[in-house]
């Protein structure tokens, strides 16, 4: 039995899979290089005010009883808020 034609699309997809895996890993090495030079690898990611958020979500809902998920009142995100700049200035 010849099997040529199945080694031939082994080839195929051996070569398309190692196609794919070199264009990632350049992909990867350019954001890396990237990230370099913009000096990014002295900065750690800090999601900004999500945790200031996640604050003020809580407050409404324990204190206040808002019990709608992902939402907050106004006047305790603006107080939340006040008091991260006031107190927690980076």
């Amino acid at each position: 039995m010849d099997n040529t034609a199945d080694r031939a699309a082994f080839g195929r997809n051996r070569f398309r899979a190692s196609f794919l895996l070199l264009l990632l890993l350049a992909i990867f090495a350019a954001n890396f290089i990237y990230g370099l030079s913009d000096g990014l690898h002295k900065r750690m990611y800090y999601p900004g005010g999500r945790w200031i958020q996640g604050i003020g979500i809580a407050l409404s809902e324990q204190v206040y009883g808002l019990d709608k998920g992902y939402v907050a009142y106004t006047e305790v995100m603006d107080a939340v808020f006040e008091i991260r700049t006031k107190y927690l200035k980076r």
